[in-house]
């Protein structure tokens, strides 16, 4: 009895830490590859998404910035990240702060990194590329990266329950071998095991 209750308990622990909606969802990762971005035009590219209104998610991008003009000016390359809220009716598209990356004049290809957290997990995410002011870019070696993750509660349970399946049988074992000493010992009985 006692052994298939502490199996049971160690396979809902293993069950609980494999379940991707407790852990968060996986790493997704959206390469961009070669994107130009011309003043006038926003560049929306969209991902379909595991929905959850539990965990927060991290959206992020990371990437390579080229300047394809040869005006002189600066360049302002402008990166939002957005997504779509259904409990919001009357506006369900909600927007990240923008986030800017400046171009010098003299050229160059700087590297831009963002992050950002959603606080739940929309069907859908977006990132948004515009150029604010300058000439046209293109954004090479890119990538959008998105993942519900896990709050600290999730892994405080999972330990709390492997604390009661690995620990608790253990004392018991000890308590119960200390019985077993004194009843060789001739000495009576306190608790039974």
């Amino acid at each position: 009895m006692k052994a298939t209750l502490r199996t049971l308990l160690a396979a809902g622990i293993l069950v609980a830490a494999t379940a991707p909606r407790a852990f968060g969802g996986d790493l997704i990762i959206e390469p961009i590859v070669s994107l130009t971005v011309v003043p006038g035009q926003v560049v929306d590219l969209v991902f379909p998404n595991e929905f959850d209104l539990i965990h927060p998610k991290r959206v992020t991008f990371d990437g390579t910035v080229l300047p394809l003009g040869t005006s002189g000016q600066p360049t302002e390359l402008s990166i939002k990240f957005d997504w779509f809220d259904p409990s919001d009716p009357t506006d369900p598209i909600k927007f990240s702060p923008e986030f800017l990356v400046p171009i010098p004049a003299s050229g160059g290809a700087p590297h831009a990194s963002f992050e950002y957290i959603i606080p739940f997990c929309p069907p859908q995410v977006r990132i948004d590329f515009a150029i604010n002011s300058g000439d046209p870019v293109t954004i090479m070696d890119s990538v959008f990266t998105h993942q519900c993750i896990p709050e600290p509660a999730d892994f405080g349970l999972v330990a709390a329950i492997g604390a009661l399946v690995f620990v608790a049988p253990r004392r018991y074992r000890t308590r119960c071998a200390g019985v077993i000493f004194l009843r060789k010992r001739g000495h009576r009985e306190r608790s039974a095991c």
